[in-house]
């Protein structure tokens, strides 16, 4: 039994594409922020920071959305590289930078493109341009982990499903390996079923 407490937003989006690609049998429960769902007793019961999303999955509980993928991950091994190999390696490498460093600044995209607009808050330009700059170093670290291919390793994986929640938010002009990723990604079926749309 596997039930995904989501919203929108992109923490959750990263299990959502996850449930669907491996075609893993699911129930959906929307917590809406908007109206404080997450807020209530039954809910934080299970979250304890009250945040989107949580995953319920044979047993446990993952209320961290890179948790969340590893438990998936625990059950459906094809969603990451071999155990034990230097792609597996580098798969945890990219999972923890884009917990680390790359969702802070990508958030702040997020914040300033997606919700400011919805709450009628104007773009804080400065801070947009402030978060690019810093997520550069990342930006190249994708950029070389591509090498021209369509997913970050041999096969889709659970790392894919981590960093493309942000990607309609960011500034890729100067970054073909990624603008191809994120091309290439906005066709697939999973992307479409969790209601996306292509920036």
């Amino acid at each position: 039994m596997t039930t995904l407490y989501w919203y929108w937003t992109t923490n959750p989006q990263k299990i959502r594409i996850a449930l669907e690609e491996w075609n893993i049998e699911h129930t959906l429960i929307k917590i809406d922020l908007g109206k404080r769902e997450n807020r209530t007793f039954e809910y934080r019961s299970i979250h304890p920071k009250s945040s989107v999303p949580t995953l319920l999955h044979n047993d446990s509980t993952y209320w961290e959305s890179n948790a969340a993928l590893l438990g998936l991950a625990l059950d459906y091994p094809e969603m990451l590289p071999k155990i034990g190999t230097s792609a597996y390696a580098q798969a945890l490498n990219l999972l923890f930078m884009e917990a680390c460093t790359f969702q802070q600044w990508a958030g702040v995209h997020f914040i300033e493109q997606k919700i400011n607009p919805l709450i009628g808050k104007s773009t804080n330009v400065d801070a947009l341009s402030e978060a690019h700059q810093r997520l550069l170093s990342s930006f190249d670290i994708l950029e070389r982990q591509l090498d021209g291919n369509n997913q970050l390793f041999e096969r889709f994986s659970i790392i894919d499903c981590a960093f493309a929640p942000w990607l309609p938010h960011l500034d890729l002009s100067e970054h073909p390996n990624m603008t191809r990723w994120y091309n290439s990604m906005s066709m697939r079926r999973s992307w479409i079923a969790c209601g996306f749309q292509k920036s």
